[in-house]
């Protein structure tokens, strides 16, 4: 009992051990060139939501109005890079969810309406569909307005939380 017990320990440290250390995909640990920006281009953008000490949510956003106005004078391209972009509702408000989501999804389409010959590149995670094939809205909305939908392929990269979880 003890040796196949080792046998499986040192089977499933050896397992994270190469997923914490293989190589990443081709093309993808690149590096560009560096630029030197003048302090007065450079802007700090927070977004703040919180549950205040009496339980009522306090927030303050500041990233997605840029943003939002950034969509609205984009001429040719529009890369997005969004770990999570979905409706479900979060941490601090089950009963509704956030429309952030929603919000830019209309701004993407709004400008891609007026621009048709405008690209939308947005790449995410596999999350937004629940690691599986269910259907997100949010997505599909995105991809009915002609936006390209990159979907993470995470099989390919290293695991991002290399420790074995407890059996």
């Amino acid at each position: 009992m003890f040796a196949l017990l080792s046998i499986f320990l040192i089977g499933l440290s050896l397992y994270a051990l190469w997923h914490s250390l293989k190589p990443l995909p081709e093309g993808l640990a690149m590096r560009g060139e560096k630029h030197q920006l003048a302090n007065d281009h450079i802007r700090f953008l927070t977004d703040l939501t919180a549950a205040a000490p009496d339980g009522s949510i306090m927030s303050e956003q500041q990233i997605f109005p840029a943003l939002f106005k950034l969509i609205a004078q984009a001429e040719n391209y529009i890369l997005l890079d969004f770990f999570l972009l979905n409706d479900l509702p979060g941490r601090y408000n089950r009963e509704k969810p956030s429309p952030l989501a929603a919000q830019l999804v209309q701004h993407l389409v709004a400008r891609k309406r007026q621009r048709p010959e405008l690209i939308i590149d947005v790449i995410t995670d596999p999350i937004n569909r629940v690691y599986s094939d269910v259907e997100a809205p949010t997505l599909t909305r995105l991809q009915a307005a002609g936006a390209n939908l990159i979907i993470t392929d995470l099989t390919r990269l290293r695991d991002s939380n290399p420790q074995p979880e407890p059996i």
